[in-house]
């Protein structure tokens, strides 16, 4: 928020900024993929454990 606000507000420029919002939205984007991928992989093994248990 600060770098954006650097940015747009004061006028600050420069490639530090640009690359350090670009590596915050970069592994936000990832951090989100990652708790998808690993939110799919429980409810899946929720899933198979359920399954399980109905053949035992």
């Amino acid at each position: 928020m600060t770098r954006l606000h650097l940015l747009l507000v004061i006028g600050v420029d420069g490639p530090g900024i640009i690359l350090a919002l670009a590596a915050c939205l970069t592994s936000g984007i990832a951090l989100f993929l990652l708790l998808r991928v690993a939110r799919r992989v429980l409810h899946a093994a929720i899933a198979d454990r359920a399954e399980l248990a109905g053949v035992i």
